[in-house]
């Protein structure tokens, strides 16, 4: 009975582990340089969307289908966390499955919200258009620019570049396996002492 159970809590964790219920419909950016020749940084902008398929034919400026933008240091200018609240713009555009690459962006607008006190040091506001991306710094100057190459859409978890999320339930799942292993090493051990 117990051994039954013990299978039963595998399978549920390795199917928590391997479910697609939390997660999220994703594009990798790279931020090159003007030239397009040398990678200055990468992120990732995550989509409020449970399927890769629900990012094929988008064509909205809604907030609530943006979740984030997170990327890594951008040509030493630092790496930037945007969620709905830091953005005063968002458009997306994307292919049909019958224009493949289904899910590819056309159009991608993600503008940073403007500091109310825009004079003050160090301001950094990240844009992102369809195949350019800017910072800004004092009086919403331009300090750096490039071109964006956007790859996707693929299923996953929003996370910074170079991170990788332990999901949930991998522990629970190698108890169950851990436990599965020493029941069927005792029934063994018990079946060769009795023989």
């Amino acid at each position: 009975m117990l051994q039954k159970l013990l299978g039963a809590l595998a399978i549920s964790a390795a199917a928590v582990c391997c479910s697609s219920a939390n997660a999220s419909v994703v594009y990798n950016l790279n931020f090159d340089n003007s030239a397009g020749t040398v990678v200055e940084g990468t992120g990732v902008l995550t989509l409020n969307l449970a399927n890769v398929s629900d990012a094929y034919g988008l064509n909205t400026s809604n907030t609530s289908i943006f979740t984030s933008v997170v990327t890594g240091d951008i040509h030493s200018h630092g790496g930037f966390n945007l969620t709905p609240a830091n953005i005063s713009q968002f458009q997306i555009q994307t292919s049909l499955p019958s224009d493949p690459p289904a899910g590819h962006i056309y159009t991608l607008t993600v503008a940073q919200t403007v500091p109310p006190n825009n004079d003050a040091a160090g301001i950094l506001i990240l844009d992102l258009f369809t195949q350019t991306w800017q910072i800004h710094g004092l009086n919403n100057s331009t300090i750096d620019d490039g071109k964006l190459i956007v790859t996707g859409p693929s299923l996953g978890t929003a996370a910074a570049p170079g991170a990788t999320p332990l999901p949930a339930a991998l522990p629970l799942f190698a108890t169950g396996l851990g436990a599965l292993g020493f029941l069927g090493w005792r029934r063994k051990r018990r079946a060769l002492a009795t023989a």
